[in-house]
């Protein structure tokens, strides 16, 4: 009896484990298509992957919502994509029917012959409702510029105590 519920507890461990995995796959490759809905100015798309309630925040304080999304994307529609949107260092965690994505996102843009390239701190909430998975929440953070403050320094500063 006892190595009948032993047995049964690993069981339903593994088939969580094996579920968090799922649904932190699933939600990696909506990322994806959330980033290939920016490029191609994919109105249907984003409209699908992006919640009703969404809110995006930028490092300077502004805040979209879904509805700006869509009349962003909306007003490019149909014209070449001078943008490439990929992301690094992603870590994807699952709890129950929300996924949080962590990582940093890279924008290239092309102007000509010029790139610009501009990377990104970001948390993505993804939460599992009727219709599936949706982005539910984003914030993006500006990365520390190559030979800037680091938060001790910072830190130090603020209270007058110097770090070594």
């Amino acid at each position: 009896m006892k190595k009948t519920i032993i047995l049964l507890c690993l069981l339903c461990i593994t088939l969580g484990v094996y579920a968090q995995q799922a649904a932190e796959q699933e939600v990696l490759k909506l990322e994806r298509e959330w980033l290939d809905a920016y490029e191609q100015n994919d109105v249907a798309a984003m409209d699908r992957i992006v919640a009703e309630e969404f809110e995006i925040r930028y490092p300077e304080g502004k805040v979209d919502t879904k509805a700006d999304l869509l009349k962003m994307v909306g007003s490019h529609a149909g014209k070449p994509s001078n943008i490439k949107l990929y992301t690094d260092q992603t870590v994807a965690t699952a709890y129950s029917d929300t996924v949080v994505l962590k990582g940093i996102v890279i924008l290239e843009i092309k102007h000509g012959e010029e790139k610009k390239q501009i990377k990104q701190y970001y948390t993505d909430t993804w939460v599992r409702g009727g219709t599936g998975w949706q982005v539910v929440a984003s914030q993006l953070a500006d990365l520390p510029k190559p030979g800037g403050a680091t938060n001790a320094e910072i830190n130090a500063a603020g209270t007058g105590n110097k770090e070594d």
